[in-house]
């Protein structure tokens, strides 16, 4: 009986080691992940480029935001545009107003 019981427990912490939650990717895709996230990182919000984020962001985007909630691809969009402006603002009064 407790060869059974050791026997189960040996062969569960074996067969339970060998489990993955994630699929293996092809090195291919993970390329492409990253060029598309860096594209809209990198040009879409760090460089404030509202139309490439236009054009990568899918129609039926679904997003939520922890302090606005639920956006679709438009309210996103439009928020986003909102955004960029105080930015440019923000900078523009930066170098109006410097102390040289």
């Amino acid at each position: 009986m407790k060869r059974s019981i050791l026997l189960v427990i040996i062969l569960l912490f074996f067969g339970v080691s060998n489990l993955q939650a994630q699929h293996k990717v092809s090195e291919e895709l993970k390329q492409i992940f990253q060029k598309k996230d860096s594209l809209i990182f990198d040009e879409g919000f760090n460089n404030c480029n509202l139309k490439l984020l236009e054009t990568q962001l899918t129609d039926d985007l679904e997003f939520y935001h922890d302090i606005g909630g639920f956006q679709t691809k438009k309210s996103f969009l439009k928020l986003w545009q909102k955004t960029f402006v105080v930015i440019l603002l923000e900078l523009i009064k930066e170098n109006l107003f410097q102390k040289v």
